[in-house]
């Protein structure tokens, strides 16, 4: 995990996501380095910028009632905030999937976000 500004951590692909360590820098953005590069935003990408949900954002995961909706929900918010359209993200791998949650988890309150 390295700091490109005061504001930004970039995780590469080989580390875990440390929601401890993320809580002490408070960043308000991730750049997470895909495990498996995929072909997005018109080339090939291997990174994405993952920029703090908003508290829009909140609200719409405070209203998805059943596990399908919340996991809806969790796609279209992580894709808003990686810049992707919501067919794009699901284009990603689930290990790519799996982090790029665990990053929508450590942005949303505690309890809000689905288990990753």
């Amino acid at each position: 995990m390295d700091y490109p500004d005061d504001q930004t951590v970039h995780i590469e692909r080989t580390e875990d996501i440390d929601s401890d360590t993320l809580a002490q820098v408070l960043p308000v953005r991730i750049q997470l380095d895909l495990v498996v590069p995929k072909p997005l935003k018109g080339g090939e990408t291997s990174q994405l910028t993952f920029e703090e949900a908003t508290g829009a954002h909140i609200e719409q995961m405070s209203r998805a009632g059943s596990d399908k909706a919340q996991t809806e929900v969790a796609f279209r918010i992580m894709a808003e905030c990686c810049g992707l359209g919501p067919d794009e993200i699901k284009q990603l791998g689930g290990r790519d999937i799996r982090r790029l949650s665990q990053v929508l988890e450590y942005f949303l309150p505690s309890g809000s976000a689905p288990a990753a």
